[in-house]
């Protein structure tokens, strides 16, 4: 039985300063910083409008709780969208450190601006990863490295918000 989408629920405090909030809005001046659910997710459909004032900022989802994970990066005055992955590694001597990865580049049709509201849908499905903004699908790729974790919001130097974010998770696929 399907569930009806419902209200991405309230947050608590950002991954990497800590900073206090009651909902999908975070100030991160000087700095960067993510919100995210307290709660992990698999496989979801999560909707609604991304307002960004800062120079980057976007979506991040299969998050652990130290901020590692994918993110979906716009930057106002750009038509460039990116999926980046950011997930800890360990090096041959065993020192712990971080793997970055650029997995796509897409691109709108017309620049955002700072201060814009822009419509966002992201689908995760094992891994399939779709990004559409404005009703373009901007990222389409797969990647099963993680496929769960927390999703939530980012920004640098700047602020952003999820305007009436709504998810509903979806049934994992069945192949044959």
């Amino acid at each position: 039985q399907e569930k009806a989408p419902e209200s991405a629920g309230h947050m608590e405090r950002s991954l990497l300063h800590d900073t206090l909030t009651t909902d999908w809005r975070l100030d991160a001046a000087d700095r960067m910083d993510i919100l995210a659910t307290p709660d992990h997710v698999g496989d979801v459909w999560l909707e609604g409008s991304l307002l960004l004032d800062a120079p980057v900022g976007g979506l991040g989802f299969r998050l652990d709780g130290a901020g590692n994970g994918y993110f979906v990066e716009v930057q106002p005055g750009s038509s460039t969208v990116l999926l980046k992955k950011l997930l800890p590694m360990q090096r041959d001597s065993g020192q712990q450190w971080f793997r970055y990865v650029e997995l796509q580049r897409g691109d709108l049709s017309h620049p955002p601006r700072r201060g814009d509201t822009m419509r966002f849908r992201l689908i995760l499905s094992g891994p399939y990863i779709e990004c559409s903004l404005d009703g373009e699908v901007v990222l389409a790729t797969l990647s099963a490295e993680r496929l769960s974790g927390r999703v939530g919001i980012w920004a640098e130097s700047g602020s952003i918000a999820a305007i009436e974010p709504q998810w509903s998770p979806l049934r994992p696929l069945r192949h044959g």
